[in-house]
C-alpha cells in the first residue's frame, strides 16, 4: 500500500478536522445549556410543560440524526431563510444533543431517593 497521495490531501485532511472540531465544541457546549433548561423545566414545570417537552425530546431522540440535519438545511431553505451548512449543522447537532443530554440530567437527577434529598438539605445543600 502506498502513501504517497497523502502529502497531497494532508491540508484537506487538517481544515476538515478543524471544522470538526469546532462543530463538535460548539455544539455540545449549546446542547448542553439547552439540556439542562430542558431537564429543569420538565423537572420543575407542570404536567402541560412536562408533557410537550417530553414529546419534543422523544420526537428528536426517535429521529435519525441525518434526518434532522437536512431537515434543518432544507426546510429552512423552503422556507425562505436558508441557513447556511455550517450554521444549520450546529443548529441541528445542538438539539440533537439538547434532547439526549436533557433526558441524562432528568433521569440523574429521578434517580436521587427521597432520604438522599432530605440529607442534603439537612446540611445545607441546595
Amino acid at each position: 500500500m502506498s502513501l504517497d497521495f497523502l502529502p497531497q490531501y494532508l491540508g484537506l485532511l487538517l481544515e476538515a478536522a478543524m471544522l470538526t472540531a469546532a462543530l463538535a465544541v460548539l455544539s455540545f457546549a449549546i446542547g448542553a445549556v439547552c439540556g439542562l433548561g430542558i431537564a429543569v423545566l420538565r423537572l420543575l414545570g407542570g404536567s402541560d410543560v412536562n408533557a410537550v417537552l417530553g414529546l419534543m425530546v422523544d420526537l428528536i431522540r426517535g429521529t435519525p440524526l441525518l434526518v434532522q440535519m437536512l431537515g434543518w438545511y432544507l426546510g429552512t431553505a423552503v422556507l425562505g431563510f436558508g441557513l447556511s451548512p455550517f450554521v444549520a449543522a450546529i443548529v441541528a447537532l445542538s438539539v440533537n444533543a439538547a434532547a439526549f443530554l436533557s433526558e441524562v440530567i432528568r433521569g440523574g437527577v429521578r434517580a436521587l431517593p427521597k432520604g438522599q434529598r432530605e440529607a442534603a438539605l439537612a446540611i445545607g445543600l441546595s
